[in-house]
């Protein structure tokens, strides 16, 4: 959906602070961040390419998707998170939000790895993300934790798929209410909850904050009209419903400024 005038411009400075914070689907705990149970002879080249998250701990994005981009030579991941943030769908703008790390495999434990997001003060402070087992072809479920100064510590668990479209909640439900028995929707929700289960074991998390993620209806990066990149240059509109002014804008400030001016022009 596309509109023009100042309210676009207004929703483009909240976008801004929006993604301004770092990514939200973390619970926060009191103490030092706790080991999880890497898998083993983990191998990051098959663990490479795009992850579409189906169930994730506290959190209120959609659309949220994660490319591991694997780089031999130098035994890290560039890492990419797609998602669609909820406060967005108070607006009537479509809007897309991509994050940019890095990701250097465990000395011990390959795939017990650190992970440095771009663009963020918080990413200052260690970072973990442990894959705790996947069969790289289908499922990936891993637990990631950040320490705070080793007073608290932020916390996040997922299980991700390589297809997009598993069964969402709803459908399982509606299934059970009308009593059919369709064997691949409950396959895999069998399969959801052995996931569930192997997460629940793991230290701080709490499988019962485990939000399922919307996967239906997510649109294309060519059919959205905001589109935000956070990397080392800070943040990046990448588009805006054609508008080259709008693109240029990178900060709160400037965003404010631009709101003026087009309310200058709109109240000729």
């Amino acid at each position: 959906m596309h509109t023009t005038g100042a309210y676009v411009v207004v929703c483009a400075l909240m976008c801004v602070c929006m993604v301004s914070t770092p990514v939200n689907a973390h619970q926060f705990k009191i103490g030092r961040c706790k080991q999880a149970t890497p898998i083993q002879d983990f191998d990051p080249a098959r663990f490479n390419g795009t992850w579409f998250v189906h169930r994730k701990l506290a959190t209120s994005s959609s659309c949220l998707s994660v490319t591991f981009d694997w780089d031999e030579a130098t035994n890290t991941y560039k890492v990419r998170e797609q998602r669609t943030p909820l406060p967005t769908s108070l607006t009537p703008l479509d809007v897309q939000v991509t994050n940019v790390g890095d990701m250097v495999l465990g000395q011990q434990s390959p795939a017990e790895m650190k992970l440095k997001w771009e663009g963020f003060v918080i990413s200052l402070l260690p970072y973990t993300f442990t894959v705790v087992d996947t069969d790289y072809d289908n499922y990936a479920l891993d637990v990631e934790c950040q320490s705070l100064m080793g007073i608290s510590k932020r916390v996040s668990g997922s299980i991700m798929t390589r297809t997009q479209d598993p069964p969402t909640q709803d459908q399982i439900n509606q299934v059970r209410l009308e009593r059919i028995k369709i064997v691949r929707l409950g396959e895999i929700e069998a399969q959801i909850n052995q996931y569930l289960d192997k997460l629940s074991q793991q230290p701080d998390i709490d499988i019962g904050r485990m939000n399922t993620i919307e996967q239906a209806n997510c649109l294309s990066s060519d059919n959205t009209d905001f589109k935000f990149e956070l990397n080392n240059n800070g943040i990046s509109l990448m588009s805006l419903a054609g508008n080259e002014e709008v693109r240029q804008i990178s900060t709160v400030e400037e965003a404010e400024e631009y709101v003026e001016k087009v309310k200058e022009e709109e109240g000729k």
